[in-house]
Order: C-alpha cells, then structure tokens, then sequence
C-alpha cells in the first residue's frame, strides 16, 4: 500500500519549482461517524506513510459520512454541497475513501470537484463477524 499511495500523490507532481513547494492536499471520507478505533490506526499510519515519503507540505482534511446514523438522500445531497464549497479551491492531490458508500456518493453529489482526483479506496472487515 506504502508505494502506491506515494506513487498516487506523485502523479500530479509540479512542472516548475515554484510549484513544486505548494502543499498536496488529501482528503480522507470515511463513511462512518469519528471516533472508531479502526480508522484512527488507519488515518494515523496514512499520515506518518505520506509524511514520511512525500516531499513537502501535506494538508489532511477529513471527513466523517457517518452514513449508517444519517442513511437519507437529502442528508447526503446537503452534506455533498458544504463538500463541494469547501473543496472547491483545494486542488486536491488524492482522495482516500475508506469504507463501503463514498464511492456512489462521490460520482451522484461530487461533480465539479471530485472529479478526475486520483482515489485510494480502502475497504476493512470486521475479523470477529
């Protein structure tokens, strides 16, 4: 995973010096709400891997779905346009979607900003189900 991760935040690399030192900026979905234990050893690993590996600044925003408390349309149309504002002037290096959902999500409410953004996606399982 360490390889190709790097090598999808280097698919975008800068032509020119000046833009060479302009941070990358990555944005986590993970489909459920904050807290679990799972995507906290995720998101760390992830940061200290692309930290450690990628020359120059990182910005890491996250966000959280939490698609199985809030399962309704016009919850996710709503949360998808804050989305849409806030990334708008991000030029965003890499999505990392981490969870069943976000994919559906991203190609129905995402036009004009998650478009064309190299995209890790990360699935886990449960081993005690």
């Amino acid at each position: 995973m360490c390889f190709g991760l790097i090598a999808l935040l280097h698919l975008g690399e800068a032509a020119s010096a000046s833009e060479a030192i302009r941070p990358k900026n990555v944005v986590f979905f993970f489909t459920q709400r904050t807290g679990l234990p799972v995507y906290e050893v995720l998101y760390q690993r992830i940061r200290e891997t692309i930290q450690g590996d990628v020359p120059g600044p990182v910005n890491f925003y996250t966000e959280y779905l939490d698609l199985e408390r809030f399962p309704d349309e016009p919850y996710h149309r709503r949360l998808f346009d804050v989305y849409r504002e806030k990334y708008a002037q991000k030029n965003i290096a890499l999505l990392i979607r981490v969870g069943q959902g976000p994919e559906k999500l991203l190609r129905q409410y995402g036009d004009g900003v998650f478009n064309n953004i190299p995209t890790l996606f990360l699935e886990y399982r449960n081993p005690l189900s």
